[in-house]
C-alpha cells in the first residue's frame, strides 16, 4: 500500500546554500557552471519572524537555475535569521536548506510540528509565505513554501 507524500507530490524546488559573501560565491559558481552570475536580491522587505519574534534581519539571495530545482545563495544580513544561525553553528557555508512547495502551508506546518519539528522560521515576502523547520538529523532546515520565494516571478 503506498504511503500518503508528506508536501503534496514533494516537490523540490531548491537547495539553499548559506554563505558569508554572496557577491563572492555568486562569481564563483557562475565561473564554476559556465554560466552567467545571477541577479542578487536584497530581501529586506520581507517580513520575517525568528524564534516567535518580528526580526529586522533579513537575506540576500540568487538563483542558478538547475533543471527542477534552484541552486540558491543565501547571505544573513543581521543575526536574528536562520542563514545567521546557520553559519555561525558550522564555521562557514553549507547547505542550509531544501525548498517544498505546499498547497496548504498550515496544515505542511502542523506536519512537521507531528513528527517532533519545530518551526523556527516564518517569512511573508511578495508572493507568498514561508516557513523553516530544523532537521537535526540532516544539519539543515525544511522550508516550505507557498508561493513564489523569486522576487521575479
Amino acid at each position: 500500500m503506498p504511503t500518503k507524500k508528506a508536501f503534496g507530490e514533494n516537490i523540490m524546488v531548491q537547495v539553499a546554500v548559506a554563505v558569508p559573501d554572496i557577491e563572492l560565491a555568486a562569481k564563483r559558481l557562475a565561473d564554476i557552471f559556465g554560466m552567467e552570475v545571477p541577479k542578487i536580491y536584497d530581501l529586506s522587505t520581507n517580513v520575517d519572524k525568528y524564534k516567535g519574534k518580528i526580526t529586522k534581519s533579513y537575506v540576500k539571495t540568487c538563483y542558478f537555475p538547475m533543471g527542477q530545482v534552484d541552486l540558491e545563495l543565501i547571505q544573513p544580513v543581521g543575526d536574528e535569521i536562520a542563514a545567521a544561525e546557520f553559519l555561525k553553528k558550522n564555521n562557514g557555508p553549507g547547505i542550509q536548506h531544501i525548498s517544498f512547495m505546499v498547497d496548504d502551508l498550515d496544515e505542511a506546518c502542523k506536519y512537521v510540528e507531528s513528527k517532533g519539528l519545530k518551526v523556527i522560521q516564518l517569512t511573508d515576502f511578495h508572493d507568498g509565505l514561508a516557513a523553516f523547520a530544523n532537521i537535526p538529523e540532516i544539519g539543515a532546515d525544511i522550508e516550505l513554501l507557498k508561493g513564489s520565494s523569486k522576487p521575479d516571478e
